[in-house]
């Protein structure tokens, strides 16, 4: 799995929109019930959009998109702004396994906070903070001897840092407008791919 391009840099606003899935009822004595299908969010982000690109960047993203659009292949992008995150899946314990990647980067030690089951994990007690080294350059956390997370338990975290999803392309588009010859405007939209 690759990384989606750093550079260029898109132009901003650009929108992370996290989107839930939820089931409501209403009975006809005006209750309702309602029915989470997701526990986590998925984010559409975007549309990403490039202007004045010369040749050199507009063939970055352009290959980008054509190589993983046409096999259908889902890619790690990093948001562009360091700020806080809260209640990002982290993975699922199995019983032996004791690190796991976080879904950020140039994460703050201070602001992490893990969670099992819900539970608050202490650093340095229960797991150890790594920086880097985790799927393209993602910060990972160890947890520490007897405290290795149990076959399905739910690890998730706190954080302020770059997030990490796992993404594909969301449409079947890729946009593309010369403004000026030989400067290109592009724009694209992305859509996470859960775990």
């Amino acid at each position: 799995m690759s990384l989606y391009p750093t550079s260029p840099v898109p132009c901003f606003p650009y929108e992370i929109r996290e989107e839930g899935k939820t089931i409501s009822v209403e009975f006809d004595s005006g209750k309702s019930q309602h029915l989470r299908l997701r526990r986590f969010p998925k984010r559409k982000i975007g549309p990403l959009i490039y202007r004045g690109l010369n040749f050199n960047d507009r063939k970055i993203i352009y290959s980008f998109f054509r190589n993983y659009w046409k096999n259908f292949n889902s890619f790690y992008f990093y948001d562009w702004i360091l700020r806080e995150w809260i209640d990002e899946y982290v993975g699922r314990g199995d019983g032996s396994t004791a690190i796991f990647d976080l879904h950020s980067k140039n994460t703050v030690i201070q602001s992490l906070v893990i969670y099992v089951d819900g539970v608050q994990k202490q650093l340095g007690t229960h797991y150890n903070f790594l920086s880097g080294g985790g799927i393209e350059g993602a910060d990972r956390i160890q947890f520490t001897s007897g405290n290795i997370p149990e076959n399905g338990a739910l690890i998730t975290s706190d954080f302020s840092g770059y997030l990490r999803l796992k993404a594909e392309f969301y449409e079947d588009s890729y946009i593309e407008r010369i403004s000026v010859p030989e400067l290109f405007d592009i724009e694209i939209t992305l859509y996470e791919v859960q775990w």
